[in-house]
Parts: C-alpha cells; structure tokens; sequence
C-alpha cells in the first residue's frame, strides 16, 4: 500500500477533497507512476521506463522549472504498450522540498532546449497501441538541423494526442518547429504559440512548414486545432516562413480562435496526403488568416483577415494590443473546446475569448500588461 500512496501523492494532493481510501484504490487500478523530475538524467531515465517493453504503467513526468538541456539525439519516447504519457512543466519545491509540491500553469519557466543543434522530442509508435500521449506547460528552444523541434508519430497508435500550452521560439530547423503524424487517433492542439522560428533550408524552397500536422486514415477522425498563434517565423534568408498549419489527411481538421499570420502565401496549407486524393476537410471558426492554400473560409464563420497588431513582434512579444481585432472576437465553446489559461497561464475567458495563444489582460485599463 505504500508503494501506491507514493505514486498517486499528486492525485491525492490535487483532490483532496476525496477520501483517501478511495483515491488509493482507483490509482492502484489505474496503475499511474508520478515522478518528479528534477534534470536531464532523471528525465532521460523515466522516459526510458515509459518505454520499456515491460511497461506496466501510464506515467505522468512533472517537470521542475527550468532548462533542460536535450541530450545528443534529443529525448526519445517509444510507445510499446498500451499506456500513456504526460509530460507537464510548471512544478516547484515549497521551501525545505524538493518535491513537485506546487504547479505555474505557463510555458515560460520550464524549457527543453535543442542547443542550436538537435531535434528536442521524438516520439514514436511501434506496433499496435492505444496509449495517451501528452506536452502541457513547456517551451520548445533552440532545436536546430534537419529535424523537428517536437516529432510526434503515431502510426499504430488509435489513442489521443494533446499538445497544450506551450509555447516554440527560436528554433532553426529545415522540417518546422512540429510534426504530428497521428492516423488513427484524435488530435487536440490548443493554446500553444509557434513564434520567432527560422524554418527550411537555405539551399531549399518551400521545404518547411511551421506546423505540419497529418491526421485520420479515417474521415471519422477529427483534429481540433483552438486558440494558437503562428506568427513571426521565417526561412533562412529573412523571408517569411513557407507554410503555418499543413494539414493533411482523410482526418477532419476544426481551427477556431486561432492567429495564423506570418505573410506567406499559405498560412494555412491543406493537401493531399497521397497524390491523386482531395485534401482534408477544414472547418474555420473566427480565426484571423493571413493566406489560405487549397482551402476557404466557409461562409458565416466570421474568420477574418486582419492585422492582429501584436504589441511588439521584434521582440517576441506577440500579446495583442488592446486595438487589435482579435480581441474579444472568438468563440467560447468551439468544437474540442478551449483551456481555461492561455501560454502564460492568463486566464482565457474573460467575456468573450481572443484569438491566438495570448489572452488579452482586460483588468487593466492603463494598457500595461501583467
């Protein structure tokens, strides 16, 4: 019984209004080892029995603020069983710990770094799987080389995919900041922002895609794409970046809320993932789009075509500015739903939700930001 109260001390700590007793028996069900993870080492080591053949397990990997700086190859997960990942960042000790005592739901203070030259996070599936897998509240930096900051890909795979509050900057890499190959299972990619990235290759055109994203070998399948911002990513040479969203697939893809706004010919790219077959279904629900490839607006969904006057995008800085026409001009229950805190941790509904990552701070009227 002790062995299971140390796995599930999160679930106990997080609800603790329930009794015990209970809350022991439903994790020993579930089977759930919580660890914390404190550097590199540790993360490299949990990661590697998340992907043990004999994993028995779904593990959930907190992660202490900071920067963990990736390993030659980046780190790697490969889904053998039919059990689930979560990484989240955010954790920090109360003083005289050095547990996961408490969470800062925001991407900002803990950064898995590529060191300028490597991919960051691999993920794959061999054989036939049905795990979860999960990123909330990290940064992706600083990937760099012909390679993916985030590759995710489950071929075999029919479980749900979730990448959330997080946020890539700063990454040099020839394929794009992510990739998500998930033929067989749902895609929910909410609240994350993909700014100030440097994609493709300087010998090559058109060979980088912010965000390319392939789902459904069913039309069944859905991909719910909420409330993130492209914006401010290039190619090698200064140019705007080739592609935002690439969206492939048999899946169906629902965008709402989102900012994709680089100035490229195909902010939002839909094609044919095999040569002769029509490209994916899209469903736009008051996004702002700058350029559209293969794909239109439907009619009645108040997507717009503005300007989102970011407050100061040479430097980073790609929170709306009160005038924007973002603000205040989203849909509050879209198909896969919203978060409840954007990037940053702000809270996300105040009135009517923005588009993009960044949710605007209404309480002050001065203009300053929290």
């Amino acid at each position: 019984m002790r062995a299971i109260a140390i796995n599930c001390r999160v679930a106990v700590r997080r609800l603790a209004a329930c009794s015990v007793l209970v809350l022991l028996s439903h994790c020993a069900w579930a089977a759930t080892v919580t660890k914390c993870v404190h550097n590199v080492t540790e993360l490299q080591n949990d990661l590697a029995a998340a992907s043990s053949p004999t994993n028995a397990n779904d593990h959930v990997l907190e992660l202490l603020e900071g920067v963990y700086l990736a390993p030659s190859g980046g780190f790697i997960f490969n889904q053998i069983t039919n059990h689930s990942l979560d990484i989240e960042g955010g954790f920090f000790s109360n003083i005289g710990s050095n547990g996961c005592d408490r969470q800062r739901l925001t991407a900002t203070t803990t950064k898995l770094d590529g060191r300028g030259n490597q991919a960051i996070f691999t993920s794959s599936s061999s054989g036939v799987t049905s795990g979860n897998i999960t990123f909330r509240y990290l940064t992706f930096q600083h990937a760099g080389g012909d390679v993916n900051a985030l590759e995710v890909v489950m071929r075999h795979n029919a479980g749900t995919l979730r990448v959330e509050n997080t946020l890539f900057t700063h990454n040099q890499t020839t394929y794009g900041s992510v990739y998500l190959d998930v033929p067989f299972g749902k895609v929910y990619f909410i609240d994350n922002a993909l700014v100030g990235n440097v994609n493709g290759n300087v010998s090559k055109t058109n060979d980088g895609s912010t965000a390319a994203i392939y789902v459904g070998a069913s039309p069944s399948v859905v991909a719910y794409i909420n409330n993130n911002t492209i914006a401010g990513n290039t190619e090698p040479d200064g140019s705007p970046a080739p592609f935002g969203f690439d969206l492939s697939g048999s899946a169906g893809f629902d965008l709402a809320n989102n900012i994709v706004w680089d100035g490229n010919d195909c902010d939002v790219f839909a094609g044919s993932s095999t040569q002769g077959s029509p490209p994916p279904a899209v469903t736009f629900d008051r996004d702002d789009i700058d350029h559209y490839c293969n794909v239109a607006p439907q009619t009645g969904s108040k997507t717009i075509n503005k300007d989102p006057l970011f407050v100061d995008p040479a430097h980073d800085n790609y929170r709306l500015q009160r005038s924007s026409p973002a603000v205040d001009a989203g849909d509050n229950s879209p198909p896969g739903g919203i978060r409840a805190i954007d990037v940053e941790g702000t809270p996300r509904v105040v009135g009517v939700v923005d588009l993009g990552a960044y949710e605007l701070d209404t309480i002050f009227a001065d203009g300053f930001e929290l």
